[in-house]
């Protein structure tokens, strides 16, 4: 007797149902835990009028993570990603990155805007627990740094506004945007011209790593 096509197509899709959605069930757990590949604390200070914002030129204390599951799937098989930053008493949870721009295990945290105060100096230990149970930890170690100011000032030329935070040179005129502002403290003036026709200016002016 033959199974017929249909329910044989039912019966594939629902094992990889339960395959890519629930998250594989081997290689999990404390015999072989996730894999850290990357964690970072580091403070940064951003000027840009493409998100402005209660962040925008104020400094803050940032956390990143990426993470692999052996033999099975990030986030599915990912239970917790967290950060202990020295002097708290409990950890801080890392969520999952949902920029287009970031790979899919990558996790992160504005520690800042969690409500850490300042930026601690110390060592910050990341722990990323799989659903059954597999632990792995890491440290980043953060020195005592100064916060760097933001630049003032953003401004583009060559350029008409189309919205709150897009910019269209016109077609027709072939025009070159230039974006430029002033830099913080100690920093050389600078100038960006984009042969781009859409301009969507994010400027990390001042960075500061440990």
């Amino acid at each position: 007797m033959k199974t017929p096509v249909r329910l044989t197509v039912v019966f594939v899709l629902t094992i990889l149902s339960a395959v890519w959605g629930q998250g594989s069930t081997w290689a999990l757990g404390p015999a072989s835990p996730p894999i850290i590949t990357f964690a970072a604390v580091w403070t940064q200070t951003s000027t840009t009028d493409h998100e402005p914002g209660a962040v925008n030129g104020v400094p803050q204390l940032l956390a990143d993570l990426s993470t692999l599951i052996p033999g099975g799937f990030v986030p599915a098989d990912v239970q917790s990603v967290t950060v202990l930053v020295p002097g708290e008493g409990s950890p801080g949870t890392l969520f999952k990155d949902a920029d287009d721009l970031f790979a899919d295990e990558e996790y992160f945290l504005n520690l800042t805007r969690a409500g850490v105060a300042g930026f601690p100096a110390g060592t910050y230990t990341f722990t990323v627990t799989d659903r059954l149970g597999g632990v792995s930890m890491t440290t980043d170690t953060l020195t005592a740094v100064s916060a760097l100011p933001g630049a003032t000032g953003v401004a583009i030329s060559g350029a008409t506004a189309v919205s709150a935070d897009a910019f269209r040179a016109g077609f027709k005129l072939k025009s070159t945007p230039t974006i430029s502002w002033t830099p913080a403290p100690g920093r050389s003036p600078r100038r960006c011209a984009s042969g781009n026709s859409a301009v969507r200016p994010s400027l990390v002016t001042s960075l500061q790593t440990a």
